[in-house]
C-alpha cells in the first residue's frame, strides 16, 4: 500500500485531507449531476417531470443506500487488514460481500417494479405527474445491480485508502451522463424517462471501470468464477457492522418518503420546491459526508493499533474541515434562495413556495455536517447499532414527528417541514458525545477481528 493510503503514519491533516478531497470533488460531481438532471427535466419538462424525478428518485435512493450501509461494513474489515497489512485476505471477504449485494439487487429490483404503482400511491404521487414517475421509477431500477457492484468495489477501494480512482470514473460517468440528458430529455424529448434511461447507461458505465480497476490492480477481488461464494463467517462478519448501517439508512429514507407524502399533500408545486431543495442540501451536507468518509478509514486502519490519539486528531480536522464549507453553503442559501432556485426552475408557483422553505431547510446542514463527523469515529470502530438507533430516533420521532405537527397545527403550514430537519441531527450528536465520554468506542466491536 502507497504511503498515500496509508492513514495510520504521517501528518494527520495532509492525510485526511488528500483522502477527503477527492471524495468531495467526487460527491460535487455527483451532486453537480443531480442537480443539472433536476435542471434539464425542470427547463425542458417542467414542474410535472420535476415531480416525477423527485419521487421516484426517493425511492430508488432508498434500495440505493442498502448497499451503501452494508458496504460500509467491508469497507470498515478492509480497512482493517489493511492496517495490519494481512492483503491476502481481503478477496475472501469482497468476494462473499459481492455475491450477497448482487443477489440483493436482484431481488429489491423485481419487487420495487412489482408493486411499484401501489407505493407511489401510498405516497400520494400528484396526478399529474404519476405515469412519469413510475416509468422513472421501472426503468431506474434496473441499474440497482449496475450501483450495487460499484457501490462495493469503490467502498473496498476507500477502506484501502483509495480515493482517486473512484473521483476519476465519476468524472468519466458524470460527463457521459449529463451528454445522454441532453440527448434523451432535450433533443428526443424523452421526458423524464429519458433522464432514467441515461442514469442507467451510466451506472453500468462506472460499474465496469472500477471492476477492471480493482482485477487489474489490486489484492481486494480478483473476480474468478470461483471467488463468487459466500463465506458465512466473513459474511456474518461484515454485516455484524454494515446491516445496522443499512438499516439506519433504510429507516432514514422510508421517513423521508413519509416527509414526501406531507410534502406532496401541500400540491405539485411544494413537491417540485422540497425536491430541488433535497438537490442542493447534496452540497450543503457534501463536506460532512465525505469527510465521515474519510474518518472511517482513518479509524478503521488505526484502531487496531489503538492509536485513538490520531483517530481523535483526524475526527477534530474533518470537522473543521467539513463545517468551513457547509456554513458558506447556508449563508448562501439565507442571502440568495430565490438565485438557487432559478437553478431549476422560473416557475413563480415554486419560488413563492420554495424560498422560505429554504431559509429554514439550510440550517440543518451544520447539525448534519457535524453528526456525521461525529458518525465517522463510531462507524470505523464497530459501533454501527448506536448510530442505526439514534438515526431511527431521530428520524421517525424528530425529523417526521415534529414535521407532521409544525406543519398540521402551526402557521408555519409547508415551512415547518423544513424546520423537521435542522432539529433532527442533534439526537445523533448527543449519542456520539456520550460514546466519546465514556470511551466506549475504544473498545474492540468488530467480529472475527482476532488479531487486536
Amino acid at each position: 500500500m502507497s504511503d498515500r493510503k496509508d492513514l495510520t503514519s504521517g501528518s494527520v491533516w495532509k492525510k485526511l485531507a488528500l483522502f477527503a478531497l477527492p471524495i468531495v470533488a467526487m460527491n460535487l460531481l455527483q451532486a453537480v449531476y443531480s442537480i443539472v438532471d433536476m435542471i434539464i427535466v425542470g427547463q425542458f419538462v417542467g414542474s410535472v417531470g420535476m415531480s416525477a424525478v423527485s419521487i421516484g428518485g426517493q425511492i430508488t435512493t432508498l434500495v440505493l443506500v442498502t448497499c451503501s450501509g452494508i458496504a460500509n461494513g467491508c469497507s470498515v474489515y478492509i480497512g482493517n487488514l489493511s492496517g495490519l497489512k494481512r492483503y491476502r485476505e481481503m478477496n475472501g471477504y469482497v468476494g462473499s460481500m459481492l455475491s450477497f449485494l448482487l443477489i440483493l439487487a436482484l431481488f429489491f429490483t423485481l419487487a420495487i417494479i412489482a408493486f411499484c404503482t401501489p407505493l407511489l400511491k401510498a405516497l400520494n404521487t400528484p396526478a399529474e405527474s404519476f405515469d412519469d414517475t413510475r416509468i422513472y421509477l421501472i426503468i431506474s431500477m434496473l441499474g440497482t445491480v449496475f450501483v450495487y457492484g460499484y457501490g462495493l468495489l469503490s467502498a473496498a477501494l476507500r477502506g484501502t485508502g483509495e480515493s482517486v480512482k473512484p473521483l476519476v470514473y465519476v468524472i468519466i460517468t458524470t460527463v457521459e451522463n449529463i451528454v445522454l440528458d441532453l440527448l434523451f430529455v432535450a433533443v428526443l424529448d424523452m421526458g423524464a424517462v429519458g433522464a432514467a434511461v441515461a442514469t442507467v447507461i451510466s451506472q453500468a458505465t462506472s460499474c465496469a471501470l472500477v471492476a477492471f480497476y480493482v482485477a487489474r490492480h489490486t489484492p481486494l477481488f480478483d473476480f474468478r468464477l470461483s471467488s463468487f461464494k459466500i463465506d458465512k463467517t466473513k459474511l456474518s462478519a461484515q454485516l455484524a457492522v454494515g446491516m445496522p448501517q443499512a438499516v439506519q439508512y433504510v429507516c432514514t429514507n422510508i421517513s423521508f418518503l413519509f416527509i414526501s407524502s406531507l410534502v406532496n399533500s401541500f400540491g405539485i408545486a411544494a413537491s417540485a420546491a422540497a425536491g430541488a431543495a433535497n438537490k442542493l442540501s447534496s452540497f450543503g451536507t457534501m463536506p460532512g459526508i465525505a469527510c465521515m468518509t474519510a474518518i472511517v478509514t482513518m479509524t478503521a486502519q488505526n484502531h487496531p493499533r489503538k492509536d485513538f490519539r490520531r483517530i481523535i486528531r483526524g475526527m477534530v480536522c474533518g470537522l473543521v474541515l467539513s463545517l468551513s464549507v457547509s456554513v458558506i453553503f447556508v449563508l448562501l442559501c439565507q442571502i440568495a434562495p430565490e438565485t438557487m432556485y432559478r437553478l431549476f426552475t422560473s416557475d413563480t408557483s415554486v419560488l413563492d413556495v420554495g424560498i422560505s422553505y429554504l431559509k429554514y431547510f439550510s440550517l440543518c446542514f451544520i447539525g448534519e455536517t457535524t453528526m456525521f463527523c461525529l458518525f465517522g469515529v463510531i462507524t470505523g470502530s464497530g459501533y454501527t447499532k448506536a448510530t442505526m438507533f439514534s438515526g431511527i430516533f431521530s428520524s421517525f420521532a424528530v425529523r417526521y414527528l415534529l414535521s407532521y405537527v409544525l406543519c398540521h397545527y402551526t402557521a408555519l403550514g409547508f415551512d415547518g417541514i423544513a424546520l423537521g430537519f435542522v432539529f433532527s441531527p442533534f439526537v445523533g450528536i448527543a449519542v456520539s458525545i456520550f460514546f466519546f465520554i465514556t470511551g466506549k468506542w475504544k473498545k474492540n466491536k468488530l467480529y472475527g477481528a482476532d488479531e487486536y
